[in-house]
């Protein structure tokens, strides 16, 4: 019943948007794969993708200093379901790869809402705070974000502004989705179990590796997410509608 719900659900809002998007004149999605969706569905009004952006203010202008004890770190949300999968897969299935090959290595999940099964765990390295009173202290406070999704669309606003703190960020394919970044430049992507607990390992005991990620990632943000410039943008796509 759920499936057939939420099936139905889904085509009542494709066929909403194919009826109401042709009456504007423009569409302004947040990344380049949304973008194209609406294109694939006929949407053939004037299309133009604006990601996510920071002003330059919130950006580093360096790497910070890393932790002296390994801690990979997720912060977000989890009352959404993409991340409740991603962080039960990464805690039963990767996570015991890392801390055999990593002994001191820590886990820290911090995010609203955290269901009563994550609150329970008791798994070696795992630490669970829920709310942090400060998002941005608290990636600063880590090595590595970790940012485990298989499912969801749109842009992840936790990943950029790790990215503009500095901070090395592993996610999957799907994670990255929206940001013109570049494995094993500005991020390191992994889409499986293996290949996942090998990033966390290899940016964990490696120092120099997270602060060249790090850079690179200020370098990225700068680049492509900068609220000023992607306001300019905004603007000349409206004066051409």
């Amino acid at each position: 019943v759920k499936r057939w719900y939420m099936t139905h659900l889904w085509k009542t809002l494709r066929d909403f948007e194919k009826e109401m998007l042709p009456r504007f004149d423009g569409l302004v999605p947040i990344t380049c794969q949304d973008a194209d969706l609406f294109r694939e569905n006929g949407i053939t009004i004037p299309i133009k993708a604006i990601p996510f952006g920071l002003p330059a203010s919130k950006i580093a202008s360096a790497v910070p200093p890393l932790p002296t004890v390994p801690i990979a770190f997720h912060i977000g949300s989890m009352d959404w379901i993409p991340n409740q999968e991603g962080i039960k897969w990464l805690i039963e299935e990767v996570w015991p790869l890392v801390k055999t090959r990593v002994p001191d290595a820590v886990l820290r999940l911090a995010g609203r809402n955290m269901p009563q099964w994550l609150k329970k765990t008791q798994n070696p390295g795992v630490e669970v705070l829920g709310e942090v009173p400060n998002a941005k202290e608290f990636i600063l406070q880590g090595t590595v974000m970790v940012v485990p999704l298989f499912s969801g669309s749109g842009i992840r606003i936790k990943i950029i502004e790790a990215l503009a703190s500095g901070k090395a960020v592993i996610t999957t394919s799907i994670g990255a989705e929206g940001i013109a970044c570049q494995n094993g430049r500005d991020i390191l992507l992994a889409d499986d179990t293996n290949s996942m607990a090998e990033a966390i390992v290899t940016a964990l005991t490696n120092q120099e590796l997270c602060e060249a990620l790090g850079e690179n990632a200020i370098k990225l943000i700068r680049e492509q997410h900068t609220r000023e410039e992607l306001i300019s943008q905004l603007v000349q796509f409206y004066g051409q509608l």
